[in-house]
């Protein structure tokens, strides 16, 4: 047998062994009912699937890769290590289905239903989800850099472990959201809410939180270096050992929030509510604190170097064992501020924080000679 007829055979047998798949592919069209059909594996690449019942399909491997699928139902469909990248699903309900290892890279899920669906370890870098409704979803695990989720509904859902860098949330709702250590890095969640979320562990360096709502929201050791939250309300987040490096926080509300253990160097705090705020242990290094409440607060063994406090009221407030050294300090009220085994070095004071200064509980406070000569004086 001749090379050339060994070919035309291969060629015969290579047909043959695709005709039944290509077949059912025929089959395959817009509005289509494919409730509980098994197409595992089949390769439905650039299918036309608008309007189609997929409902409870088994779909697990199956190629869909810039497929058509707008307003399709894939109601608790089973497409776990599906290819859906590029594909097209605005307005689709998968609510309940299994994507988990699936591939929705540039997919559009604009508008879509994903409620209660697994993405354990999907792809969705550059899809997107806005104003999809993804309640209760699970992403742990999933890859989702750039993308966007612009006023998406994500309340209750689990991003624990997910990479997110640079990804939108602008708008989206994140309330009781799981986020921890997650990574977030340089993301948008202007305006979005995250009430009582868990953000603990995550990497947040350089995230715009502006006039986000994060009421309650648990940051414990979270990486918020250079990040924003300027205008953003933390009524009571819990910011224990946070890294806030850097931060802007201009107008924000910390009333109530617990930063003991933070890092806050670098920051301006500027007209910040701070009422009821935890500050124990944390380090205020080369800050700005510029026309703030701190009357009553919890300030024990707080650490501030080389920082500028401009109108700033610390009466009846507790800062035993803190250490202030090298700071500039106007118009700061001191009276009755307990002050009881602090170190106080290198402070420049004006005539009237001196004079509130001489008001404050000083038992084994540590002075260095000027300072102690002139409130002597």
């Amino acid at each position: 047998m001749s090379n050339v007829e060994v070919y035309k055979m291969l060629k015969v047998m290579i047909v043959l062994m695709l005709l039944p798949s290509l077949s059912y592919a025929l089959d395959i069209k817009e509005r289509s009912d494919l409730r509980f059909s098994d197409l595992s594996g089949r390769d439905l690449s650039s299918a036309h699937l608008n309007q189609s019942d997929l409902s409870e399909a088994d779909l697990r491997g199956v190629n869909l890769s810039g497929a058509y699928l707008r307003s399709a139902w894939l109601v608790n469909a089973n497409l776990e290590g599906a290819s859906l990248a590029g594909a097209d699903l605005t307005m689709a309900d998968l609510s309940g289905a299994n994507l988990s290892n699936a591939d929705l890279s540039r997919a559009k899920l604009r508008e879509a239903k994903l409620s209660g669906a697994c993405l354990i370890n999907a792809n969705l870098t550059l899809t997107d989800c806005t104003e999809a409704s993804m309640n209760d979803v699970d992403l742990t695990d999933a890859e989702m850099s750039g993308t966007r989720f612009f006023r998406t509904d994500l309340t209750a859902a689990v991003f624990s472990r997910a990479a997110l860098n640079h990804a939108n949330f602008v708008g989206a709702h994140l309330s009781w959201a799981d986020l921890s250590n997650g990574r977030f890095e340089n993301s948008q969640f202007s305006r979005a809410e995250l009430y009582g979320a868990n953000l603990s562990g995550a990497q947040l360096r350089g995230s715009d939180f502006t006039r986000s709502y994060m009421m309650r929201a648990k940051l414990t050791g979270a990486d918020m270096r250079y990040a924003s939250i300027d205008y953003a309300d933390l009524t009571e987040a819990d910011l224990r050992n946070a890294d806030l490096t850097g931060c802007k926080m201009r107008y924000a509300d910390l009333s109530g929030a617990n930063l003991a253990g933070a890092d806050v160097s670098e920051v301006t705090l500027d007209s910040i509510k701070v009422t009821g705020i935890n500050l124990s242990g944390a380090n205020l290094n080369k800050v700005f604190l510029f026309n703030i409440d701190l009357r009553d607060v919890d300030m024990r063994g707080v650490q501030i170097k080389k920082a500028d406090m401009d109108t700033v009221f610390l009466t009846n407030s507790n800062l035993a064992g803190a250490v202030l050294t090298d700071v500039k300090m106007h118009m700061v009220e001191m009276t009755n501020v307990d002050l009881t085994g602090a170190s106080l070095r290198g402070l420049e004071c004006d005539e009237f924080t001196l004079r509130s200064l001489k008001k404050a509980r000083l038992n084994r406070t540590v002075l260095d000679e000027r300072l102690k000569s002139e409130i002597e004086g």
